[in-house]
């Protein structure tokens, strides 16, 4: 043990920043009895070693704070909190008071909190939210530094707001935010339920002000500089924007966020990434917004398990109880039921999502990457790769022509004729990237990944794709049954080759101007390079050439400067390249302005237009 003989100025460290408000606001010595009673259990058996009397200054003091119907000042219960966490030397030790709130309730007559909370066996049939619908009341029996509101929720998750009172500064009661995770803890357990979950995602705290006074243990210094907060030379945390989200007829601050300007309301720290104290304790975590005009706590906890724990409950006391709560009882029991129903049929559909999923995979990504990536993300490499962009002529006047169901079932048709002629031309190594709109991305070219030295032959399979593609529309348009749909059906695609980045990254690593969502695992796999905007704005570009040159109604095929340059030398017996000169047309391509020359495929032996 620490040596405790020696009393702590903690008012004298705690300096003059503080007003008389905030220590004199009252705290109901029931807090204090909580920690009187966890240490005197904690050492139970050993009077000698029982440091409960290092709490107070005397036996009167004592029988003062002991006394669990008086209140104290704010200042003399966080002292109190402060002695009792240097004499167990463990930082979160509010957390685990607060926590054993309904235990203690029991045994020392904290009476109050049950009776508030349990005012009839009606709340286990609403479970936890029902009582935490309650929380301002209950709040008022333990302290006058805050108040509680019940935001929005229902039996699996609820949301609490927490302000502190006018004048009260949340850093001189930091103790407390531990403390009522730990009653929420407490509230939980009134129902025997596992793994519940208690975050805290807006805090009121000021951010430079909680590190100098309450995390002294940090050693390095800490400043603001325009947008950004530092520690020493490390930038922790970021000022942003709250965004209000409306709940029922009011507006609260939730956690929705975009990126800070100097006019846009009212702002936060963003908390960048995890900050420890001693190596120990996690005190600033990554996510977190500071200086938020109040906490809001998100609590949340597993309704099957609750609807089981309850359902345990009630049956246990089931001779004891009056016959409106066995209809709860038997109500329970039909809630768990369904419930159990719903989880069963949510397990079997994910089963199938996944299953899907996975057969999508198998059907655009080379079975090479999907095992990389069982093993971590795919780290981002430069490449050389065939880009394609590939859009239907006029889709929108098609569209008109044909009506709804027949142009979906063009695109259906036309979406198996690319995997089709992707299958024919590159095997697995065909990558259909995304579908946008009426057209899609492709690449070819992805197994340069797995390869030291990086070939070319990916231009000429984008081509042949390109003429077996246009073959095939034009095979099923001798067919009757498709003569409506394809009569007018054309196609532009757009190619180009060069570098491109592809790789790996987690969405959580992507910064969304309006918000940064948190998904989780999910994972974006793709490319990025100025090949790719080439080929798209050349796919663009083809309808403004078809008109010049007077094709309008017809196919084409057009290829970026380094794919024309490829494809002219090669001297392909099955086509050739034509050259275009933009400048010849007065037409540019948007963003490559440079670029005044493209090229044109030109079938030899079967005609594709």
């Amino acid at each position: 043990m620490h040596n405790l003989n020696s009393k702590i100025n903690f008012k004298e460290r705690r300096g003059n920043c503080f007003s008389e408000e905030t220590r004199q606001a009252l705290v109901s010595n029931k807090n204090v009895i909580l920690y009187y009673y966890y240490l005197k259990n904690l050492y139970h058996g050993n009077e000698k070693s029982n440091p409960c009397h290092y709490l107070f200054k005397d036996k009167q003091e004592e029988k003062f704070f002991l006394n669990k119907d008086e209140w104290c000042a704010l200042e003399d219960y966080v002292d109190i909190v402060e002695k009792a966490i240097k004499i167990t030397n463990n930082f979160e030790l509010p957390k685990i008071v607060g926590s054993l709130l309904t235990q203690y309730q029991k045994e020392y007559k904290l009476q109050e909190f049950k009776e508030a909370a349990l005012q009839n066996l009606g709340a286990f049939f609403f479970g936890p939210a029902n009582i935490f619908k309650q929380i301002s009341s209950l709040n008022h029996f333990f302290n006058n530094t805050k108040d509680m509101s019940f935001v929005q929720g229902r039996n699996g998750k609820c949301v609490i707001k927490i302000k502190f009172k006018e004048n009260i500064n949340p850093v001189f009661d930091f103790v407390s935010e531990m403390h009522i995770e730990g009653i929420f803890n407490s509230i939980l357990d009134l129902f025997e339920v596992n793994e519940g979950k208690i975050s805290t995602i807006l805090k009121e705290y000021d951010l430079q002000l909680l590190i100098e006074e309450k995390f002294k243990h940090i050693k390095q210094k800490c400043r603001e500089e325009e947008k950004f907060f530092f520690l020493d030379d490390e930038i922790i945390a970021e000022k942003v924007i709250l965004i209000e989200e409306k709940i029922n007829k009011d507006y609260f601050y939730l956690g929705k966020i975009r990126p800070y300007n100097k006019d846009g309301g009212n702002w936060a720290w963003r908390i960048k990434k995890n900050i420890y104290m001693d190596n120990k304790y996690l005190v600033l975590k990554e996510g977190e917004l500071y200086n938020a005009p109040y906490f809001i706590t998100v609590i949340s906890w597993d309704k099957l398990n609750y609807l089981k724990s309850a359902s345990r409950i009630l049956h246990s006391k089931m001779s004891r109880i009056s016959p409106l709560s066995r209809g709860y009882a038997k109500l329970i029991q039909e809630r768990l039921a369904k419930e159990q129903e719903a989880v069963k049929q949510r397990a079997e559909r994910q089963k199938m999502e996944k299953e899907f999923y996975q057969l999508l995979l198998k059907n655009y990504i080379h079975p090479n990457f999907i095992k990389r990536a069982k093993i971590g993300l795919i780290p981002f490499k430069n490449i050389s790769v065939t880009n394609i962009f590939l859009d239907i002529h006029q889709s929108t006047k098609l569209r008109k022509n044909i009506g709804d169901e027949a142009f979906r079932k063009g695109k259906n048709i036309l979406l198996k004729l690319i995997k089709k002629c992707l299958r024919d031309t590159a095997g697995e190594w065909g990558w259909l990237n995304k579908m946008m709109g009426d057209g899609c991305y492709i690449v070819f070219g992805a197994y340069n990944y797995f390869k030291d030295d990086q070939d070319n032959r990916h231009i000429e399979t984008a081509i042949d794709f390109s003429l077996k593609l246009i073959n095939e529309i034009n095979r099923i348009k001798n067919e009757q049954a498709n003569k409506q749909i394809f009569d007018n059906f054309y196609i532009r695609i757009g190619i180009e080759t060069g570098q491109v980045e592809i790789g790996e990254a987690y969405e959580q690593d992507i910064e969304n101007l309006e918000q940064e969502i948190d998904l989780g695992t999910l994972r974006i796999f793709d490319t990025d390079g100025h090949s790719i905007n080439i080929a798209k704005r050349i796919e663009e570009l083809a309808k403004e050439i078809l008109i010049k040159e007077g094709r309008g109604g017809k196919n084409g095929i057009f290829l970026g400067p380094a794919a024309a340059n490829f494809a002219g030398s090669r001297g392909n017996p099955n086509y050739g390249v034509k050259i275009i000169d933009l400048k010849k047309h007065n037409i540019a391509i948007r963003d490559y302005l440079h670029i005044d020359i493209v090229g044109e495929v030109v079938a030899k032996n079967n005609k594709y237009d």
